[in-house]
C-alpha cells in the first residue's frame, strides 16, 4: 500500500484484488451490516398461553402451602428463551425445564412485568429466589445487539434443572420461604423434557 492510501490493487491473472486496510475493512463490513440488524419492535403484550408451551395437565397440579398450581411448562430451548416475553406471567406461573443441573442465568428481554423465580431442586423444595425488574423497552433508536447486551443477567446461587416464574411478589403474597417443598409429580415433568 502507498503511504496515505487506504487500499492497493493485487493483479492475479485478469482479475484486479483490491486489499484495504484493517479498519477500512471493518467499517465496510459494519456499514453493510446494519441494515441486516435493524432495530425490532416489540409485539404487544399479550396473557394467554403459547401454543408452544406444554402445561400441567399431563404431570396433575403442584401445591405448596394449601395453594394449588397447574403452570405452563416450557421443555425445550426455544420455549425457554421466549420465557415471558411479550406477556403478563400466568397466575400459575412459568416453569422453565433445563435438561441439566447448573446455576442457570436468565435475562428480561421483552417482559413487561416485575418477575421473581424460584429455583427449585428435583424433589420440588425451594431453594432460593430470584428477583426478576423489568427492564425498559428497547428504545427506536437502539439495535438489537444493542438492547440485549445492556439487560442484566440475573444467575441462581443453586444448581438446579427447574426455574419457576411468578410476578413479582407472589412467594411473599402466599407466605412461601426457601426450604418449602412443592408437591406435585416432578418424577413426570423431569422425565418427560426435551
Amino acid at each position: 500500500m502507498e503511504a496515505g492510501s487506504s487500499q492497493a490493487r493485487v493483479r492475479w491473472g485478469q482479475i484486479d484484488i483490491y486489499l484495504v486496510k484493517p479498519s477500512v475493512f471493518v467499517l465496510m463490513l459494519i456499514t453493510a451490516l446494519l441494515p441486516i440488524a435493524g432495530c425490532r419492535h416489540a409485539s404487544p403484550v399479550q396473557s394467554e398461553q403459547l401454543n408452544s408451551l406444554s402445561s400441567s395437565e399431563d404431570t396433575g397440579q403442584f401445591m405448596v402451602k394449601g395453594q394449588s398450581f397447574k403452570p405452563d411448562i416450557a421443555r425445550d430451548d426455544a420455549t425457554r428463551a421466549r420465557g415471558l416475553q411479550n406477556r403478563q406471567p400466568p397466575a400459575d406461573g412459568l416453569i422453565l425445564l433445563f435438561p441439566f443441573k447448573a446455576k442457570h442465568s436468565i435475562w428480561m428481554p421483552n417482559c413487561p412485568a416485575d418477575l421473581e423465580a424460584w429455583v427449585i431442586d428435583d424433589q420440588g423444595t425451594i431453594l432460593e429466589f430470584m428477583q426478576l425488574p423489568a427492564q425498559p423497552p428497547q428504545g427506536d433508536d437502539e439495535r438489537t445487539w444493542q438492547y440485549h447486551n445492556r439487560l442484566p443477567r440475573h444467575r441462581a446461587k443453586h444448581e438446579a434443572m427447574i426455574l419457576w416464574e411468578f410476578k413479582a411478589g407472589t412467594a411473599e403474597e402466599l407466605g412461601i420461604v426457601p426450604g418449602d417443598r412443592i408437591t406435585g409429580n416432578w418424577p413426570a415433568i423431569l422425565g418427560n423434557q426435551q
